[in-house]
């Protein structure tokens, strides 16, 4: 019987437990301005599962053609840490985009319990 090989997702489940957060990569990595690619997104699911049947509290972080609506897709499916260049750096305001990202994904964000006012990050730095 054939067995298959554990996916990159699955592979950081053994881990879980002893990380404070975990990146999916959302893009193939390389460079800015890349597409989203929509098939991370069971990714994003899966982590978000993990993080909630184990009780634990890693944040779950995508990277990779995040701009307005793909952030939104993320929240919805679990993700609660975001990193945007172009889509955030290639708006006319950086703080009108910033805020708005953050709108949209607390408005998104998958469950009640994930609270985007902790921390408050503006155009990459930790304030």
């Amino acid at each position: 019987m054939a067995v298959n090989p554990p996916t990159a997702i699955g592979m950081v489940q053994p881990y879980l437990e002893q990380i404070d957060s975990l990146l999916v990569m959302t893009v193939n990595p390389g460079f800015g301005g890349q597409s989203f690619i929509a098939e991370t997104l069971p990714k994003i699911q899966q982590a978000y599962a993990w993080r909630r049947d184990l009780k634990l509290n890693y944040h779950i972080g995508v990277d990779g053609g995040i701009n307005f609506k793909t952030a939104a897709e993320c929240a919805r499916v679990g993700a609660d840490a975001f990193i945007s260049g172009t889509g955030v750096f290639g708006e006319r305001s950086l703080k009108v985009a910033v805020t708005k990202m953050r709108r949209i994904v607390t408005q998104n964000a998958r469950t009640n319990d994930l609270d985007f006012n902790d921390q408050v990050v503006s155009a990459g730095h930790e304030t």
